[in-house]
């Protein structure tokens, strides 16, 4: 009888759910806070259309969501679109709504967790379903059925008028803490299957005062445009990653159950250009001189994605559209904050699907490179012989920019090894008389072509070896900030004959700027520009010695893991070191009618740069490469540390010898190299060094040279140099050998 009993009751729960939906719904409704009518009849409540409807009442919100956009992805974005900031929320990301209960609707955030790669193995797949149990991150309470019964009102004040939830912006100082009294709406208009809200807020903050050891109240108010958008279905066609390019990357479990195997893969973040161009909006109060800027780089990439076999990859925004950060689309903004060209984008971690991106404009970095770019290039470049700040090089700076920018936008990380326009900006400081003004500045690179190709064109070919990948890395000579390509002695040698040409005309060059872009402070710290771009091209030779490379192992075309840079080419480059600024007072800085105006001294700047040099070769980590390449290729082949010490002591101290006379030059030069590794030395020292090959090669030859000085400041054959010696003991007592602890 139970049984006949349960098999009736199974029967009546079937029927149940076989009858029209509306008589439950009804039911259902009446069980809500309102019904609808209730809801909509509310004294001063207003109503805006849309995908999503929002109603208001006074300060209170709320959303209608429809029941097709349940279990659904929908994009939510903020972002400040008006003050004194370029804020986008971290919290912009991928969301699904599920309805949980009468009153309850769970959010969940998108998030990369395992994935079945075929369906050969029930037992498997059930086990890695039931195991992706994702957490719920929010609550929607459900206040009220639409109209149809077929959506669901839910409470979004929290959303709108705080800080936190939905739309978060609590982890942004300017903005965490609203005044209500001075915060509000602002309006709402509908979007494809979404809307878009805009809200202002005001608060006020006590901020420090520059001129005097006080601090005021600021207000600041900023408006901010939140998202909600419900994302076309599609697959996004995923690329793995190939460590020869480097692009940002999600990361998947993959279970193989035909193979039995467990892999952890990573895929590339890409644009979906397959159902369409990106939308471009540029801001409308974004100067025209500069949108030409935005349009040139945008040109530049379009070239780029459609030799990658991207027919339309971009389609900019009709005149009068405001810019959004909604799916597929781009938005170029100018001057919310002074901080020169930079981009954030949100993407789908499930999927690694670039879904909206900003990048923010201003000529700052002009204002940081002009006199550089002055140095090197005024006798390339004619515009900027009668003024530093040219409009034209502006706007070249900002179209690098932009393109670098874009880069990342399209999915690139920064490549320091090779030629990339992602690299942080510099100039090319290796050009030659007749090279063309668009060569000066960083530009699309065949590394990048080729990146192109292989995410968006599904491309096989790898670039050359000396372009491949690489993060900054201080060991690496030629993944650094100031590289230009692997030809590193070759270009700073020109980069230095550019310098040195400059320096020996500034005076009478100087003399065709405007009046008010001279002055003796700007002569003068220009002058000094010269010594600075010096010192970096000889730095960056100096980083050949003890020299490595890191290469991902890539069968039959890159099995070598490190690579030591060969030991002519760092004889090559101690050569002309010592040449350059190692054995005295370079030549070319004793220019009489640059001195007269020139705040600084040349000659003590000059030793500085000869300082910055031996520190960058009296380097554990140099002398770990050093001793690495020596037990892999042997004393033969590689140039060891020994060598290096030797150099050193030649160049500082004479090889030691007890007649031989230092110069001043010199003499200064061993004080601030001895200091600077006693000092590292006492950071590093034997209990914690000795971990490091490199520590205790350092740690050897500061001993080794110690004793030598103490020799000499009895031995040597002259007084004086009895004295300095026996002065340069006592601070090395005082640094490291007596120091009380």
């Amino acid at each position: 009888m139970k049984r006949v009993k349960k098999i009736y009751i199974k029967m009546a729960l079937t029927m149940l759910a076989l009858l029209p939906s509306q008589g439950l719904m009804a039911a259902a409704a009446d069980s809500l806070a309102f019904t609808y009518q209730q809801f909509v009849n509310q004294k001063g409540i207003q109503r805006y259309e849309g995908y999503f409807t929002i109603y208001k009442q006074d300060n209170r919100y709320w959303i209608e969501i429809p029941q097709e956009a349940m279990e659904r992805d929908i994009l939510i974005t903020c972002q400040a679109v008006k003050g004194y900031t370029n804020y986008l929320s971290p919290a912009s990301d991928v969301v699904t709504l599920q309805r949980h209960n009468l009153h309850k609707i769970y959010l969940r955030k998108h998030r990369s967790l395992d994935y079945q790669r075929d369906t050969l193995n029930a037992s498997i797949m059930g086990a890695i379903r039931n195991s992706n149990l994702v957490p719920v991150d929010r609550v929607l309470n459900i206040v009220s059925l639409g109209k149809d019964g077929k959506s669901y009102i839910v409470d979004i004040t929290q959303d709108i008028c705080t800080a936190n939830g939905l739309f978060d912006v609590s982890q942004n100082s300017s903005l965490n803490h609203p005044d209500p009294n001075r915060s509000g709406w602002i309006g709402m208009q509908p979007i494809q299957e979404g809307c878009l809200m805009e809200v202002y807020r005001s608060q006020t903050d006590i901020m420090p005062v520059r001129s005097m050891n006080d601090r005021q109240e600021v207000a600041n108010t900023v408006i901010l445009q939140m998202v909600m958008q419900v994302l076309p279905a599609h697959k996004h066609s995923m690329q793995e990653a190939n460590p020869a390019y480097g692009f940002e990357t999600i990361t998947r479990q993959e279970y193989d159950s035909k193979n039995h195997l467990s892999r952890r893969k990573n895929y590339i973040t890409t644009w979906d250009f397959e159902s369409g161009p990106i939308t471009l909006y540029i801001d409308p109060d974004m100067p025209e001189a500069f949108r030409t800027s935005v349009r040139q780089a945008v040109d530049a990439w379009t070239s780029t994605l459609k030799a990658a076999g991207i027919h339309k990859p971009f389609v900019y925004a009709t005149p009068g559209q405001a810019h959004k950060l909604a799916y597929k689309c781009l938005s170029f903004v100018w001057g919310n904050a002074l901080n020169g060209i930079n981009s954030t984008k949100v993407i789908d971690p499930t999927t690694g699907e670039i879904l909206t991106a900003r990048i923010n404009v201003l000529d700052r970095m002009a204002e940081e490179l002009y006199e550089p770019y002055y140095i090197l290039f005024r006798n390339i470049d004619t515009r900027v012989k009668n003024d530093f700040m040219s409009l034209g090089m502006r706007q070249n700076f900002v179209a690098s920019g932009i393109m670098a920018e874009m880069g990342k936008v399209l999915g690139m990380k920064q490549n320091y090894r090779g030629r990339s326009v992602t690299q942080p900006l510099k100039l090319n400081y290796a050009a030659k008389d007749k090279t063309p003004l668009a060569a000066l500045f960083p530009t699309i690179a065949d590394y990048d072509r080729l990146a192109m190709k292989f995410a968006y064109g599904r491309g096989k070919q790898l670039p050359v070896l000396t372009d491949y990948y690489s993060a900054e890395d201080e060991r690496d000579p030629y993944a650094t900030k100031n590289v230009l390509s692997a030809n590193v002695l070759a270009d700073s040698r020109r980069g230095i004959a550019l310098v040195k040409h400059s320096y020996a005309s500034l005076i009478e060059d100087l003399k065709l700027l405007p009046s008010d872009q001279l002055n003796m402070q700007a002569v003068s710290h220009l002058a000094m520009q010269h010594l600075a771009l010096y010192n970096n091209y000889l730095v960056t030779v100096a980083k050949l010695i003890g020299g490595r490379s890191n290469y991902p192992i890539i069968r039959g075309i890159s099995e070598q893991p490190v690579v030591f840079v060969p030991r002519i080419t760092q004889q090559e480059a101690l050569e002309w070191l010592e040449k350059e600024i190692l054995t005295g007072f370079p030549a070319w800085l004793q220019n009489a009618e640059v001195q007269r105006v020139c705040t600084g001294n040349m000659y003590s700047m000059s030793i500085g740069t000869a300082n910055d040099v031996v520190k960058a070769l009296l380097n554990a980590n140099v002398l770990l490469t050093l001793a690495e390449a020596e037990r892999t290729q042997g004393a033969d082949q590689a140039f060891t540390a020994k060598e290096l010490t030797d150099f050193i002591n030649r160049i500082l101290f004479c090889n030691f010898n007890e007649s031989t006379e230092p110069s001043d030059y010199q003499r200064k030069m061993q004080i601030t190299a001895m200091l600077n590794v006693a000092d590292y030395v006492q950071e590093h020292n034997v209990v914690t060094g000795m971990q490091n090959e490199g520590n205790c090669i350092l740690q050897v030859y500061l001993v080794q040279t110690y004793r030598q000085i103490a020799h000499l400041a009895i031995h040597h054959a002259l007084p004086d140099i009895r004295s300095h010696y026996a002065m340069l003991k006592m601070r090395l007592d005082r640094a490291y050998f007596k120091k009380k602890i």
